[in-house]
């Protein structure tokens, strides 16, 4: 018996029916696979939450993105200063506001291009230094600073906030440089979001984007 032909180019109208699709059962908490299998939707992962960006601001600040829903969550961030020579530096926000307790800790270590080590530290301070000397946007093309931080349960007010945080830099100096360290919290109040800025003049661009873990 012959079979009839199927012509591709007409489409399908309507809805196709989802048990034609595969077996097992679907519903909001499945999703098809290539094995023409419904099976439960992966958990974890990264959840895009928000973004900011700006120019030729005094700093730039991405809060509110922080809830019970994720332990742990990671902040991509890039920046240029518009005066040769300036210090990046973090503050940190509470549902308050930004905080202004001296409870800041920080340690990283890195290397220049030049073989060197470079060290970045401090204890009991209300903001974080991640970028020493940086070359502004007429030296260079943004950005002069990149960076990930990750948090580790933020929204707890139980316990102190440790933080993971990789960055690297083009400094005016002429150096490449790249650290890894960390940041800690000591005081418990959940924290809802930060600010970059630098020691001196404005932000002439700054780009910061959040993302979400489940724990899970």
């Amino acid at each position: 018996m012959a079979i009839d032909k199927i012509d591709v180019t007409k489409g399908i109208t309507g809805v196709l029916p989802t048990a034609n699709l595969g077996s097992g059962t679907a519903s909001s908490s499945t999703v098809l696979y290539g094995d023409q299998t419904y099976k439960t939707a992966p958990s974890g992962g990264l959840t895009f939450l928000q973004t900011a960006s700006g120019s030729d601001t005094a700093s730039m600040a991405m809060t509110g993105y922080v809830s019970a829903t994720y332990r742990y969550y990671k902040i991509y961030y890039e920046a240029t200063p518009k005066t040769s020579g300036a210090d990046c530096i973090f503050t940190f926000h509470k549902s308050s506001g930004a905080i202004t307790g001296a409870n800041f800790d920080n340690a990283h270590i890195g290397l220049d291009d030049g073989g060197n080590t470079e060290t970045s530290y401090s204890q009991n301070g209300t903001s974080v230094q991640v970028g020493h000397g940086l070359k502004s946007n007429t030296a260079i093309d943004d950005p002069s600073i990149v960076g990930c931080i990750e948090l580790i349960n933020p929204a707890n007010t139980s316990n102190t906030t440790l933080m993971l945080n990789r960055f690297s830099t083009r400094n005016s100096s002429g150096d490449f440089r790249s650290y890894s360290g960390g940041i800690l919290y000591e005081d418990q109040p959940a924290l809802t979001g930060f600010a970059l800025s630098f020691a001196s003049g404005n932000v002439h661009s700054a780009k910061l984007t959040a993302y979400g873990m489940k724990d899970s």
